[in-house]
């Protein structure tokens, strides 16, 4: 006898909690994601720091020295954290989405229990 769970509508609070665990789960890789993408500039200034620190080798060649110039990684950090803001927002509407399924799947458990 096969299991007929095709034909059975949805329950809200299943279709909310499955649609607010992929909403948090997309948010917190896209949020990670813009988090990386913030933090590439300062880590290569960093590692720029460690390999020359006096800013020899720039000034051997002739150009200015990287780190001298910060407000250009301030800069070059703002698409990253555009980013990682979609993705924070996205993730707390999934998580506010998940906890509403969960409110609603234990509200109507106990009413179903005290009948």
């Amino acid at each position: 006898m096969p299991c007929d769970t095709a034909s059975r509508p949805r329950t809200p609070s299943k279709v909310t909690l499955v649609l607010g665990g992929i909403a948090l789960v997309i948010g917190l890789l896209v949020a990670l994601v813009g988090l990386f993408l913030a933090l590439r500039p300062v880590l290569g200034v960093y590692a720029e720091a460690l390999n020359d620190p006096m800013g020899n080798d720039a000034r051997a060649v002739g150009t200015s020295d990287p780190l001298a110039d910060g407000k250009q990684v301030a800069h070059s950090m703002i698409p990253g954290l555009a980013i990682m803001a979609v993705g924070v927002v996205v993730s707390i509407a999934g998580s506010v989405m998940l906890k509403v399924g969960l409110i609603r799947r234990l509200a109507r458990a106990q009413a179903l229990k005290s009948r």
